[in-house]
Protein backbone atom coordinates (compact mmCIF):
# COMPACT_ATOMS: atom_id res chain seq x y z
CA UNK A 1 0.00 0.00 0.00
CA UNK A 2 1.21 3.71 -0.47
CA UNK A 3 0.88 6.00 1.99
CA UNK A 4 0.79 9.68 0.72
CA UNK A 5 2.87 11.35 3.35
CA UNK A 6 4.96 14.46 3.38
CA UNK A 7 8.81 13.32 3.08
CA UNK A 8 9.97 15.63 5.80
CA UNK A 9 8.05 12.66 8.01
CA UNK A 10 10.22 10.28 7.12
CA UNK A 11 13.13 12.74 8.06
CA UNK A 12 12.04 13.72 11.50
CA UNK A 13 11.38 9.47 12.18
CA UNK A 14 14.67 9.11 10.83
CA UNK A 15 16.14 11.83 13.58
CA UNK A 16 14.04 10.14 16.24
CA UNK A 17 15.51 7.18 15.71
CA UNK A 18 18.97 8.85 15.67
CA UNK A 19 18.33 10.37 19.30
CA UNK A 20 17.56 7.23 20.75
CA UNK A 21 19.99 4.97 19.27
CA UNK A 22 22.94 6.96 18.69
CA UNK A 23 26.03 4.86 18.88
CA UNK A 24 24.11 1.46 18.76
CA UNK A 25 26.34 0.66 15.75
CA UNK A 26 29.60 1.14 17.61
CA UNK A 27 28.92 0.32 20.90
CA UNK A 28 26.83 -2.87 20.15
CA UNK A 29 24.60 -1.44 23.02
CA UNK A 30 20.84 -0.65 21.53
CA UNK A 31 18.46 0.56 24.05
CA UNK A 32 17.50 -1.58 26.96
CA UNK A 33 15.24 -1.20 29.22
CA UNK A 34 15.22 -2.91 33.19
CA UNK A 35 11.93 -3.11 35.37
CA UNK A 36 11.32 -2.80 39.03
CA UNK A 37 11.93 -6.68 39.65
CA UNK A 38 15.78 -5.64 38.84
CA UNK A 39 15.72 -2.52 40.83
CA UNK A 40 14.62 -4.37 44.13
CA UNK A 41 16.77 -6.82 42.99
CA UNK A 42 19.82 -4.79 43.39
CA UNK A 43 19.09 -2.96 46.69
CA UNK A 44 19.63 -5.97 49.24
CA UNK A 45 23.67 -5.66 47.66
CA UNK A 46 23.47 -2.15 48.65
CA UNK A 47 25.28 -0.92 52.12
CA UNK A 48 22.38 -0.49 54.51
CA UNK A 49 24.21 2.32 56.25
CA UNK A 50 27.85 3.47 54.80
CA UNK A 51 28.01 6.37 52.07
CA UNK A 52 28.40 4.84 48.61
CA UNK A 53 28.40 5.89 45.31
CA UNK A 54 26.39 3.83 42.65
CA UNK A 55 26.82 4.64 38.89
CA UNK A 56 24.08 3.05 36.21
CA UNK A 57 26.23 2.22 33.11
CA UNK A 58 24.10 3.42 29.94
CA UNK A 59 21.25 4.29 32.45
CA UNK A 60 18.46 4.88 28.83
CA UNK A 61 15.56 6.85 30.78
CA UNK A 62 17.14 6.37 34.64
CA UNK A 63 15.09 4.15 36.24
CA UNK A 64 17.82 2.03 38.63
CA UNK A 65 19.55 5.53 39.97
CA UNK A 66 16.02 7.51 40.56
CA UNK A 67 14.71 4.43 42.08
CA UNK A 68 17.28 3.64 44.14
CA UNK A 69 18.14 7.22 45.36
CA UNK A 70 14.66 7.42 46.64
CA UNK A 71 15.66 4.38 49.10
CA UNK A 72 19.17 5.12 49.64
CA UNK A 73 19.87 9.07 51.31
CA UNK A 74 23.09 7.84 52.44
CA UNK A 75 24.16 7.15 48.60
CA UNK A 76 25.09 9.17 45.57
CA UNK A 77 23.72 8.21 42.39
CA UNK A 78 24.88 8.57 39.18
CA UNK A 79 23.94 7.30 35.58
CA UNK A 80 25.56 7.51 32.40
CA UNK A 81 24.09 7.38 29.01
CA UNK A 82 25.65 8.37 25.54
CA UNK A 83 21.99 8.66 23.50
CA UNK A 84 21.30 11.85 23.38
CA UNK A 85 17.20 11.11 23.87
CA UNK A 86 17.27 8.91 26.82
CA UNK A 87 20.13 11.24 28.58
CA UNK A 88 17.79 14.18 28.35
CA UNK A 89 14.91 12.53 29.55
CA UNK A 90 16.82 11.27 32.48
CA UNK A 91 17.81 15.09 33.18
CA UNK A 92 14.28 15.72 32.66
CA UNK A 93 12.82 13.43 35.16
CA UNK A 94 15.47 14.69 37.66
CA UNK A 95 14.66 18.00 37.41
CA UNK A 96 10.55 16.99 37.58
CA UNK A 97 11.18 15.05 40.45
CA UNK A 98 14.01 16.81 42.15
CA UNK A 99 15.70 14.09 42.68
CA UNK A 100 19.40 13.92 43.65
CA UNK A 101 20.85 11.78 40.37
CA UNK A 102 23.39 12.99 38.23
CA UNK A 103 22.86 12.06 34.74
CA UNK A 104 26.76 12.05 32.40
CA UNK A 105 26.09 12.11 28.68
CA UNK A 106 29.26 10.42 28.55
CA UNK A 107 30.24 7.25 26.93
CA UNK A 108 31.39 4.78 30.04
CA UNK A 109 34.43 3.41 28.74
CA UNK A 110 35.83 7.11 29.01
CA UNK A 111 34.65 6.90 32.54
CA UNK A 112 37.18 5.69 35.79
CA UNK A 113 34.71 3.00 37.56
CA UNK A 114 37.39 3.19 40.44
CA UNK A 115 35.23 6.70 41.60
CA UNK A 116 32.26 4.31 42.15
CA UNK A 117 31.65 1.60 44.91
CA UNK A 118 28.77 -0.37 43.31
CA UNK A 119 28.73 -0.48 39.10
CA UNK A 120 25.53 -1.50 37.58
CA UNK A 121 25.36 -2.62 33.93
CA UNK A 122 22.69 -3.39 31.61
CA UNK A 123 24.26 -3.07 28.21
CA UNK A 124 25.07 -6.27 25.81
CA UNK A 125 26.95 -9.77 25.43
CA UNK A 126 28.58 -8.02 22.83
CA UNK A 127 30.00 -4.78 25.59
CA UNK A 128 30.48 -7.35 28.17
CA UNK A 129 34.10 -8.65 27.83
CA UNK A 130 35.48 -5.20 27.17
CA UNK A 131 33.62 -3.67 30.51
CA UNK A 132 34.88 -6.66 32.48
CA UNK A 133 38.38 -5.97 31.65
CA UNK A 134 37.71 -2.15 32.89
CA UNK A 135 36.18 -3.03 35.47
CA UNK A 136 38.88 -5.29 36.57
CA UNK A 137 41.56 -2.55 36.42
CA UNK A 138 39.93 0.54 37.86
CA UNK A 139 37.42 -0.99 40.31
CA UNK A 140 38.91 -0.64 43.52
CA UNK A 141 39.36 -3.73 46.10
CA UNK A 142 36.14 -4.64 48.02
CA UNK A 143 33.76 -2.96 45.22
CA UNK A 144 30.61 -4.21 43.28
CA UNK A 145 30.21 -5.10 39.78
CA UNK A 146 27.02 -5.86 39.62
CA UNK A 147 25.20 -7.06 35.44
CA UNK A 148 21.87 -7.30 34.73
CA UNK A 149 21.60 -10.34 32.03
CA UNK A 150 24.94 -10.52 31.19
CA UNK A 151 28.06 -12.85 32.62
CA UNK A 152 31.23 -13.02 32.16
CA UNK A 153 33.54 -15.84 30.88
CA UNK A 154 36.29 -15.56 32.63
CA UNK A 155 35.07 -15.60 36.26
CA UNK A 156 32.02 -17.14 38.16
CA UNK A 157 29.43 -14.34 39.97
CA UNK A 158 29.85 -14.15 43.64
CA UNK A 159 25.76 -13.35 43.74
CA UNK A 160 23.35 -14.78 41.26
CA UNK A 161 19.52 -13.44 41.89
CA UNK A 162 17.11 -14.85 39.65
CA UNK A 163 14.36 -12.65 39.02
CA UNK A 164 12.01 -15.04 36.47
CA UNK A 165 12.82 -17.91 34.63
CA UNK A 166 15.14 -17.47 31.55
CA UNK A 167 18.83 -15.90 31.50
CA UNK A 168 17.56 -12.67 30.64
CA UNK A 169 16.13 -12.18 33.87
CA UNK A 170 18.97 -13.10 36.17
CA UNK A 171 21.21 -10.79 37.59
CA UNK A 172 25.41 -11.21 38.56
CA UNK A 173 27.50 -9.77 41.33
CA UNK A 174 30.76 -9.95 41.33
CA UNK A 175 33.10 -8.34 44.37
CA UNK A 176 36.29 -7.18 43.11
Amino acid sequence: LRVDMPPWIYLMAFVVLVLFYWSSFRSRVPLYLSDHKAWQAVMPLLPPTQTFRFIDLGSGFGGVPLYLASRFSHGHFFGTEIAPAPWFISRLRVWLTRCRVTFLRRDYRLLDLGDYDVVFAFLSPAAMPELWQQAQVQMRRGSLFVSLSFTVDSRQPDHVVSLAKGARHTLYAWRM
